[in-house]
């Protein structure tokens, strides 16, 4: 059964090469998301490992890549209130999604 969706977004290179990305989790029982920032150079595995860290198994969560090119990108992650950085994510706040 599948618990967690990890949708994640990823810029295509800049003028600098540099490419950023940023994972929305969603529990599939209350629709409660998370907003994770990676910054630059990751492409969302470490998100993976944050929910492993948390105890879900690979057959709970569901990855999707999307890739875009960075102004869409900037203007989409513009809609997005707020953030957590990866090291301010705690197997808690995953678990506390799941929570009514």
């Amino acid at each position: 059964m599948i618990r967690f969706i990890i949708d994640t977004y990823i810029s295509k290179r800049d003028t600098n090469g540099n490419c950023y990305n940023f994972s929305i989790v969603k529990s599939t029982k209350t629709g409660h998301t998370i907003e994770i920032d990676s910054g630059w150079g990751s492409d969302g595995n470490n998100v993976h490992a944050i929910l492993r860290r948390a105890k879900i198994e690979w057959g709970e969560m569901h990855y999707t890549n999307n890739v875009l090119p960075i102004r869409k990108f900037n203007q989409f992650k513009k809609t997005i209130p707020s953030f957590f950085a990866e090291h301010e994510v705690s197997k808690e706040m995953i678990h506390d999604l799941e929570r009514n």
